[in-house]
């Protein structure tokens, strides 16, 4: 699975219990934070995101989760792996090692983030329409947009984690945008907005 490629603690964790074919909970030291995973889903317990994801390996324990688990019964509470490899990535990406990309790699967006039941910034939108639309370096998708490179390497590491991107190496051709240009990749994502994003996708 392409979270093995980072190195947050609760990657390692989730990726080799998932290999035990079965199911557990992470359980982040005394608190109520809580982590139920199968491997058709996830249910996540926490009002602190980057507390939970971002604690070193030891402070989280492991338990198996029975097959009479009310976790495993109710599927209503399931969320898909991909959006649990999203939320870690992009939570940790500082931590998950910002040199999983460089400045000049090609990037290319083949799905869209379910933006309405995951972690996102409001640049993440023009990162997905641009990068769905035609393939990009790192640099290039930043300084079309006008944003901190930063953000495009986040929207990158999660993405990657989640298996929503594809990655080669070698610099993008730099393309100048005109006016028409640009504008096309703002009529994309606005079209894209009002039918609401990520829904199904």
């Amino acid at each position: 699975m392409t979270a093995l490629s980072l190195r947050a603690a609760i990657f390692t964790l989730v990726e080799k219990e998932l290999l035990k074919g079965v199911g557990f909970r992470v359980l982040l030291g005394e608190s109520s934070h809580t982590l139920d995973v199968t491997s058709e889903g996830f249910f996540l317990r926490s009002n602190n995101l980057f507390e939970f994801f971002s604690a070193n390996k030891s402070d989280y324990r492991v338990f198996s989760l029975g097959e009479d688990a009310a976790v495993i019964r109710d599927r209503s509470v399931w969320r898909p792996l991909d959006e649990l490899y999203w939320t870690i990535a992009y939570v940790t990406h500082e931590v998950a090692g910002l040199d999983s990309f460089l400045r000049s790699d090609l990037v290319f967006l083949k799905r869209w983030p379910n933006f309405p039941r995951i972690l996102h910034g409001t640049s993440d939108y023009q990162i997905a329409a641009l990068l769905s639309r035609r393939k990009s370096s790192v640099d290039l998708c930043a300084r079309i947009l006008k944003i901190e490179l930063q953000e495009v390497m986040r929207f990158c590491i999660a993405s990657k984690a989640a298996g929503y991107l594809d990655q080669g190496d070698g610099a993008s051709e730099v393309v100048e945008f005109g006016a028409s240009g640009h504008d096309s990749v703002l009529k994309s994502l606005f079209r894209r907005l009002s039918k609401g994003v990520g829904r199904g996708v």
